[in-house]
Parts: structure tokens; sequence; C-alpha cells
């Protein structure tokens, strides 16, 4: 009992004994004893009404402070409990309209925070550690906190701090445990991230001091074995009386020398890449005309070391680019470098080149360049950007990175672009880049007006597909009619049944070292045959300095070096045909598209009355439309066949160009992915070109427009 029940009941019997005697008194006839009795009595009931009203005040102040603690509770917590474990039920604490509300639930035990806990987590807590936490802090009324990973409503885990607090009731009650629960995500995130940002920042300045320090290592032994050598062949130059050994002893030591001061220049170049120091140029270039730079110095090596070589050009728009030419050409070298080093006399390396994606103003060009060398092992191709790395191949041979690759992987993300490589040892390697160029809409305008050769008929003859499919592609840039075939006996049946046709070819394009019957076997047929007006041009990545006698005398008509571009091809036909193209061009109306018909979709009446006209005047057939949306049902009701290209006006109402194209690209119609889109655009240098080209369209011409550009679009891609 309390002091004021004490009280109160000590009290209460007073009261009671006042009772009884102050009947005795009242039947007793003594009324002033009465009076005092009940004066008494009136007193007592003052002070025990006076005692009750204090208690009453108490309580509730004392149930208004805890009201008030568990509100803010409630307000700093998502979720606060009292948990009694006597009873096994839970006094979930909620707040409504600023009323604290309470509602119980039932609970097994401290085991219950395992439930939604993350299983790693809920390994640290068992159930029998929680119990004893509970215990202490109950026991004690001192607090302790969880910090854990638990499951959220959407299923998902995030972290969250359980503050668990033992409370006294008082001296007759089992003490109870609050449990108030709140998300840490957005802290603990913070603090793991930045525990896991310095942690990596340990690793990599770790790391980089070892890679340093191994660098420093391997780049003292391979100066130190290029000098040794230098003065090991000059010492027995010296020393050799034989002066033709001399001389080779001097020839060793100068490519020993030429060696440690390509070391010495690739060592310069990583300082400079890694201070911030090298600096990027951005210049105007032809790009097939450097990439015929590049081929022509390794058709040298290929020819020196018997390795055939080709690098071909495919799908390019933007002959003209703008960037870093010098950079370019040292990625490439490098990794041509290290593809013919690891290739066998025979064996043969590629390099094919095409025009990816337009965007963003820029063109990005994919290179593949692949060889059949030794390849790289597999655990080795992490470490193949990493300077002087070393392993050792299937063959038991040592191979070693050097310094190139290093340099190249560094270029090429100067450049914006990515590298990646490929391998399988005893097959060979692929390297694997997209660069990035900037290009000019100005200087490539005039791409599509060349010369054209249709009264041209080409054999191609090439015992790899992909090269006579890439000649094939340069050859129809010209509009020279072209037939195919990979192997010599049949290149002659084909030129047999042509003559015999009267639809005989004219040129033949035609690769010397072939299986079975090579160039100069197919050539020696040929003269055999008498087929006239023949032009044979003998292909090869060899040196044919060896035949050029004999070529002469087999009829060959000339002898090119592979790689072969666009440039190439034309120089090809102007020195064998340039009087028929001229006569051709004298004879005949320059277009004609007789049995054409175009899809027109211009918004702007009198752009639309001009292109129309334009287009009716070489005899195209024109279906004009005003916006894009009636573009895309016209099309796609349309039968296979019936339109030959499309052209877009950019702004179109309803659905706009590029968005038309793209819809057409992407429809069910059996020509919606490949017949010829061409865009009209107010101004060829703005993003809309290069979204437009990136949507699906072709190619397009630029308003006001210009009879000749438009006609010269048109054919080459109706052709």
């Amino acid at each position: 009992m309390t002091n004021v029940q004490e009280l109160q009941a000590q009290v209460n019997n007073f009261f009671t004994w006042l009772a009884a005697e102050a009947g005795k008194l009242a039947g007793q006839n003594n009324i002033g004893a009465g009076v005092a009795v009940i004066a008494a009595i009136a007193v007592i009931l003052l002070i025990m009404y006076l005692l009750k009203a204090r208690q009453v005040k108490k309580e509730r102040e004392v149930k208004n402070k805890i009201a008030l603690l568990i509100l803010h509770l409630c307000d700093a917590y998502d979720q606060v409990e009292e948990w009694n474990f006597e009873t096994k039920t839970a006094s979930v604490y909620s707040v409504n309209d600023d009323v604290v509300e309470v509602t119980p639930r039932e609970i097994k035990g401290p085991g219950d925070l395992l439930k939604d806990m993350y299983p790693e987590d809920a390994a640290n807590y068992s159930e029998e550690k929680l119990r004893l936490i509970f215990e202490r802090v109950m026991k004690t009324c001192t607090q302790d906190e969880l910090v854990v990973r638990v499951k959220n409503p959407k299923g998902s885990y995030e972290w969250a701090s359980y503050l668990l607090q033992g409370v006294k009731r008082d001296n007759h009650h089992h003490r109870n445990c609050l449990v108030m629960k709140h998300s840490v995500d957005n802290v603990k995130s913070k603090e793991l991230e930045r525990g896991e940002q310095m942690q990596k920042a340990m690793t990599t300045a770790k790391n980089s001091a070892e890679a340093k320090g191994r660098f420093m290592s391997r780049l003292s032994r391979e100066l130190r074995t290029s000098l040794d050598a230098i003065i090991s062949y000059l010492s027995l130059a010296k020393e050799e009386e034989n002066k033709d050994k001399a001389d080779e002893y001097i020839a060793k030591s100068d490519e020993r020398a030429k060696h440690l001061r390509n070391v010495i220049s690739d060592v310069l170049d990583i300082a400079a890449i890694e201070n911030g120091d090298m600096k990027l140029e951005n210049v105007l270039f032809d790009f097939e005309e450097n990439l015929h730079s590049v081929g022509e110095l390794f058709s040298k090596e290929a020819k020196r070391t018997n390795i055939g070589f080709d690098i071909q050009v495919k799908d390019l728009s933007m002959q003209y680019v703008q960037g870093d030419k010098l950079r370019l050409n040292q990625i490439l070298i490098n990794i041509l470098n290290n593809a013919f080093k690891f290739t066998k006399s025979g064996g043969q390396v590629n390099c094919l080149v095409r025009q990816k994606e337009l965007k963003n103003k820029k063109v990005y060009m994919e290179f593949s360049i692949s060889d059949t060398g030794k390849g790289i092992p597999k655990e080795y191709l992490k470490k193949i950007f990493l300077p002087f790395e070393e392993t050792k191949s299937g063959d038991n041979a040592k191979l070693s990175t050097g310094l190139g690759l290093a340099i190249t992987n560094n270029l090429v993300h100067m450049l914006g672009g990515v590298i990646d490589v490929t391998s399988e040892e005893g097959k060979g390697s692929v390297f694997n880049l997209i660069i990035p160029f900037e290009y000019s809409s100005e200087h490539n305008r005039n791409m599509a007006e060349i010369q054209t050769f249709p009264f041209v008929k080409a054999l191609i003859v090439d015992d790899q597909e992909n090269s006579c499919k890439y000649l094939e592609t340069l050859l129809k840039k010209f509009s020279v009619e072209t037939k195919i075939t990979t192997g010599g006996q049949q290149a002659i049946q084909i030129l047999t049944e042509a003559y015999a046709a009267n639809k005989p070819f004219n040129l033949c394009l035609l690769d010397w070292k072939m299986p079975g019957m090579d160039g100069l076997t197919v050539a020696k047929k040929i003269k055999e045959l008498n087929m006239k007006d023949l032009r044979v041009i003998l292909v090869t990545s060899s040196d044919f300095k060896a035949i050029e006698h004999e070529s002469l005398e087999l009829g060959i008509t000339s002898m090119v070096n592979k790689p072969l571009f666009t440039a190439t091809i034309f120089s090809i036909l102007m020195e064998n045909f340039s009087e028929e193209a001229a006569a051709l061009n004298r004879s005949q109306p320059k277009f004609d598209f007789k049995g054409a018909r175009v899809l027109v979709a211009e918004h702007n009446d009198i752009t639309a009355e001009l292109v129309v006209k334009l287009l009716e005047k070489v005899n195209f057939k024109v279906d004009k439309v005003s916006d894009g949306k009636t573009a895309c049902e016209k099309f796609g009701s349309a039968e296979p066949r019936f339109y030959d290209g499309i052209l877009l006006d950019l702004d179109l109402p309803e659905i706009d160009g590029t968005e038309t194209a793209k819809i057409i690209r992407m429809s069910d119609h059996p020509e919606g992915q490949t017949i010829p889109i061409i865009a009209m655009v107010d101004n060829v240098l703005s993003e809309d070109v290069a979204k437009a080209i990136s949507n699906g369209m072709n190619s397009y011409v630029e308003k006001p427009i210009d009879k000749d550009k438009l006609y010269n679009t048109l054919s080459n891609l109706l052709r």
C-alpha cells in the first residue's frame, strides 16, 4: 500500500469508531456531545476529500507525462511497443489526432525480432542472445541498440535501429521493455559507402605503389637487356675479322638500339598520359585515305613476312572526319604490330572498319583487327593492357605486353572510345575498338557525286568470301554490275559461259594466292581462251615484283596491292574505262528513273511542288502527302515493291519525319527495314540530321533542294 492508502484506511477506521460513539451519546440524550461528534465527522470528511483530490491530481499528472512521453516517442520512432513477457503481449502505441492509442498484440518471445531480419544479420543475433539482452535492459532499466537490416513492406531490405529500453512500473509489477524502431538506411548507407570508398582508396594506393614498383623493375630489366645486347654485339663486331659477320653484328646492334629508342619513347608517352600533358589534336582529315596510308605501311610488312593482310571499309558515309589523326594511327599501328608479331608466315591479319552510328554530331567508327596467330591465354587477357606483364603460351613461349598495348588502351579512352579483346589459344585474337569522331557535313555533302560505270561487268575471284563481298560493295558504289566466286575453276566456267552467251565480262579482279588454281593459272587459262576486251587485275597482299615479267606475258592488265579502298577502285575503273565513261556521259541523259515510284512527305506546299516537279522530270512516279501519319498509313497499306524510296521532311505535322522513319522501320511491312528513306533538312549542321540517320534514314538532302544532289542521292540509294 501507498502512504495515501494507509492514511485513508486509518481515517475510515476512525470514522467507524466515531459514528459508534456518536450513537451512544445520542442514546444518552447528550446533545452537546452529539454536535461535537458531527463537527468532527465533517472535519474528517473534508480531510478525506482533500486527500482524495490530491491523489487523483497526482495520478492524472503521471498519466499526462506518460502520454506526452509516448507522444514524443511516436513522433521520433517509426514503431513504439511495450513488450510484457509475462503476459506475452505487446502494447502497440500510435498517435491519432494528438491522442495516444494503444493496441495489444501477441508476442512469443525475444525471437520475434528475427522474423523480418536479413539472414546474415539474424545469424549474429540468436534467440538466446536476444533473451539475454532483453533481461539485462529490463533488470537494470538501461538501454541497448541493435542496428540491422530488415525487410520493408516492399519486400526489400533496409537498415533499421531497434532501441530496447527497460521500464519500471512500480515495486509490485514485472518490468517491461520498450521496443522502439526507426529507419537509419540513409545514414548507414552513407557510412558504409564512406568506408567502402576509403577501403578502395587504400587498396588503389597500395596496388598503384606495387604496380609502379613492378613497372620500374621490368622497365629496368628491359632497358638493361637492350643495352647489354647492344654492347655485346658491338664487342663481337670489334673482335670479328670477317667483315660480313661484323656487319651482321652491327646490324643487330642497330636493331636493338632502335628497340631501345622505341621503349624510351613509349615511357615518355606513358608519363605524358599520366601527367595529363598529352594534348589531342582536332583536325579535318580523309578517314579512308588515312586508313590507306596505314594499310600501305603494313602491306610491306605482309610481303616481308609472307602474311596475308587486308583492310576493309564498310558502310562509310562520312569520309571526312575531325579528330586526332596521329593518335588514331598510333593506336592502329600498335595493334597491327602486335598482330603481325604473333602471326606465323602463311597466316592472316585482317582489319575490318565500319561506320557504326551517327549520334550527337559524332560518327562512331568500329574497328575489328583479327589475326590467326598463337592467341592469348585466358588468364592473361585481364592483364593484356598492363605494361610489362609476362606469361607463357600453350607452346611454352614467353609472352610479354611491353608498353604498346598499355599506351593504346589509354589513347583509346582519351579519344572517348572503348576497346576489348577476345582470343583463343591456337586460333588467334580479335581486338575490337569503337572511337568517335566529329564529322563535317559540308565536306561529306558531295560524296555521292561520283563518276558511274554502269557498262562495266566485273567478275571478282578470291578464295575469301568476305573479300569478294567487300570488293563487290566498292564496285557497286560506281554502278558496276558484279558477280563473285571463290575458286579459279569456277571463275573460268563463269567467264566462258558469259562469253558464249554474248554477255561477256570486261573486268576481272583476280586474287593471286588462292588454293588449288591460283591467280596466275587462271590468267593463263583466260589468255588461252582469247577473251577480248577483258581487263584482268591481279590483287595480292604479297610482293609481286618476282612475277611482273610473267604477268605481262599472261596478259594481266595491272597488279594492285591489298588493302583496296574506294579510291583504288576508282583509279582502276578510270585507267581502264575512262573513254567509255566519257562517251556514255555525252550520249545519254545523266538521270532516268523510268518506272520508279517514290513517296514524298512534305508539309510546305511550295517545297512539295518543287520536289514533285524535279522528280517527275526524271520520270519518277510520285505520291505526295503532307503529314507523317498519312505517310505511315500510305506505306503500310502499299504492296511490296510498290515504292522504291521515301522522301521525308523532318518538320512534319501529326508525326515528325524522324518519328515517321522510326515507325516505318519498326513496321511489319516486308520492306520496312530495307526501303531507302531520305531526309529533307533545313540545316545539315543541326543535330536533326544525326538523329534522322540514327533512326533509320539512309541519307539526306538540304533545302532549298538542289536537283543534281537530289538525283545523285536517289541514284546511289535506288540502284
